[in-house]
């Protein structure tokens, strides 16, 4: 549950005066930006002033909240060995598969260089 607050005279007496739209953004003006006449704190303890008054914050001029951004939620990265898992183990079956022929490929050009090494002559 929420404490009750107690707001200055100040912010009390700002209730009495109506904003413009403008008082709450900042502008652009002669190329500077210049900052909101009532910062973003101010607004919301006069909005909460309203509440406790029982005054629409709409009726002074206070703009609607603004509405929040959904959360955008990503699933952790993970280490690299868990990512590229499937991968290795893709590849390694696909060796396994092709083992018979690698085989007889290795044996083959084994044979291929014995034979090159081997001299021509006789002695």
């Amino acid at each position: 549950m929420a404490t009750a607050r107690t707001f200055s005279q100040k912010i009390m007496a700002k209730l009495e005066k109506s904003f413009s739209p403008a008082d709450f953004r900042a502008q652009f003006v002669n190329g500077y930006w210049r900052s909101a006449k009532v910062s973003k704190r101010q607004e919301a303890d006069l909005r909460k002033a309203c509440l406790i008054k029982g005054i629409d914050p709409s009726s002074i001029g206070i703009p609607p909240r603004a509405a929040h951004k959904p959360l955008r939620v990503q699933p952790p990265k993970g280490h690299a060995v868990d990512l590229t898992k499937p991968a290795r183990i893709a590849k390694v079956q696909k060796a396994i598969d092709n083992m018979d022929q690698t085989i007889a490929k290795w044996k083959k050009d084994r044979s291929a260089e014995q034979a090159k090494a081997k001299p021509t002559l006789p002695y």
